[in-house]
């Protein structure tokens, strides 16, 4: 690769970058091309990640720009970077099951929303519930607690009604006895 070549990758990663909430460095040695390949396929489907190699050097100059230099240090070797732009959970789960799919892959560390994170923050991070399931959740908590009220406001007037039915059940039987 030429200087302008460099440049002009740096230059575009730099740009990709500023969107991104989340990078995790990954070690891909021993991972067969058929499993990068599934890998690659499945970062693709899913909206705004993103799985590129490249060189270290490269990569930490565009790291540089977005006050990422605490990943310094885990560039060593041959360095995949996964990057993200809106749901960090998605990304790091992307990465830890991938992980657990191929041992040979091996994640270095990740930064999210400018927190440096080892392997174990990026394990803890994919266990989190995800944006949408996140939101499902909400969505539940502001139609249950409707739902209850109602269901508390109705209860008087429903128990009412049962002692009512049990009344006239009550005059029937004794008018059914005369």
């Amino acid at each position: 690769m030429e200087r302008a070549e460099k440049e002009q990758w740096v230059a575009e990663y730099t740009e990709r970058l500023n969107t991104a909430t989340i990078a995790i460095l990954a070690d891909f040695r021993g991972v067969t091309v058929e499993d990068i390949n599934a890998f690659r396929t499945k970062v693709r489907q899913a909206e705004g990640i993103d799985y590129k190699v490249g060189k270290n050097t490269l990569f930490k100059r565009a790291f540089e720009t977005q006050g990422w230099s605490a990943l310094d240090p885990f560039l060593k070797g041959p360095t995949g970077v996964l990057i993200g732009d809106d749901d960090i959970v998605q990304v790091a789960k992307i990465a830890t099951e991938f992980q657990k799919e191929n041992s040979a892959f091996e994640i270095k560390a990740g930064i999210a929303e400018g927190q440096l994170l080892d392997l174990d923050g990026v394990k803890a991070l994919s266990k989190m519930p995800s944006k949408p399931e996140l939101r499902s959740q909400l969505l539940g908590l502001f139609t249950a607690v409707p739902a209850k009220f109602l269901a508390l406001l109705n209860t008087p007037a429903s128990q009412f009604l049962g002692v009512l039915e049990a009344r006239k059940s009550s005059l029937e039987e004794e008018q059914g006895e005369d």
